[in-house]
């Protein structure tokens, strides 16, 4: 009897350990060219801080507040502008050629620098899952720029514990302007494994952690000058289940401030919905001159009635300046930065916008 008794315990441990036991994420489990992904956009004031972590460890994120959804459309590269395709759908570069391709916002940086109609390129093989390069117009001209080291978003088996790091670069010519490059190392641990929960519901999941150290490099042509500067250290935490595709949630920080958070969502009424280009416009924030030596001009628009808080970051994440931090009805509103009166020194600074939680970081360079 107690033989048998002890064999049934054993039996029913083993059963209980698998249904909790780690999973492992490989190709499959990732993106393909035509998935189309709802996703959402919560609020970061309060949540669970995301560098908690463990074995079979509970991470509690049900409460977050969905404010913007939009959806990721995933498509073949031979749907992308053709002016694109001379890289990424060449059989003759095979390190090059995608899967599948992925529209983005547009960026504009340092006033004369604009990059509209932008594709990233990805490819999902057996070993690895990466970003080989993007498509973009550039002031104007379509270009097509490859990484000359291709950033490895994930290595394949995923399974707890494992460490790897890659770096990425590019350099871009800039008609007009000159050149803008960057250089990027990416370390990912995959520090965690357990239960993961999010308003879309609950999976179990591999917590992998990335960490970003970023240079960027700038030359103006005209001015025959040029500069190189270090970004705050970023960190991207997301939440991996097996046929997702996506993570199930994703939370980005730069140093200790979080400033995006997203998870794999359906459709929820009263939520905004918005597609690409309109998150971009909805993100109307404005910032000029930059780089400057004497003031920068913070403009944003609200459809709505919000609460509002504008400030400056230093190029360590931490706060040294509010602006407002108060509830704003509808308008046009814009905030001067004095460099003198705020005694800057010259470098890196970050404004931070947040509406309703949800958070806009926007890079400035004090000459």
């Amino acid at each position: 009897m107690g033989k048998r008794y002890f064999k049934v315990t054993i039996l029913l441990l083993l059963i209980a350990f698998a249904g909790v036991s780690q999973i492992t994420i490989t190709t499959s489990d990732l993106l393909s060219k035509d998935d189309t992904i709802r996703m959402s956009n919560a609020a970061v004031a309060g949540i669970p801080d995301p560098a908690l972590t463990g074995t079979n460890y509970t991470w509690d994120y049900s409460l977050l507040n969905p404010t913007i959804q939009y959806v990721d459309t995933f498509v073949k590269v031979t749907s992308t502008p053709f002016a694109y395709q001379l890289y990424f759908n060449n059989p003759l570069s095979p390190k090059y050629k995608a899967n599948f391709a992925q529209k983005t916002s547009d960026i504009k940086a340092f006033t004369v620098i604009q990059l509209t109609n932008i594709y990233n390129y990805f490819k999902n093989s057996v070993t690895e899952y990466s970003i080989v390069g993007f498509g973009a117009t550039i002031n104007g001209v379509p270009t097509s720029v490859k990484y000359d080291s291709i950033d490895v978003v994930y290595k394949f088996p995923m399974n707890y514990g494992n460490m790897d790091s890659t770096i990425s670069k590019y350099m871009l010519s800039i008609p007009t302007i000159g050149s803008f490059g960057q250089r990027k190392k990416r370390v990912n641990h995959i520090e965690g494994w357990g239960t993961v929960k999010t308003p879309f519901g609950t999976f179990q999941a591999l917590k992998i952690k990335s960490t970003l150290y970023i240079t960027d490099t700038i030359y103006y042509t005209t001015l025959k000058f040029g500069t190189t500067f270090n970004l705050p250290t970023q960190y991207e935490y997301k939440w991996l289940a097996a046929g997702k595709r996506v993570p199930v949630l994703e939370i980005d920080a730069t140093g200790s401030t979080v400033t995006r958070v997203a998870y794999r969502d359906s459709i929820r009424a009263g939520v905004p919905k918005v597609g690409i280009d309109e998150l971009e416009q909805n993100a109307d924030y404005l910032v000029y001159p930059n780089p400057a030596n004497e003031s920068i001009s913070m403009n944003y628009t609200l459809d709505e009635s919000c609460s509002v808080k504008l400030a400056l970051l230093d190029i360590c994440g931490r706060v040294i300046h509010t602006f407002t931090d108060d509830k704003a009805s509808a308008g046009v509103y814009s905030h001067l930065l004095n460099v003198r009166e705020l005694n800057l020194a010259k470098g890196i600074y970050f404004s931070r916008l947040m509406i309703n939680g949800n958070s806009l970081v926007k890079k400035l360079i004090v000459q």
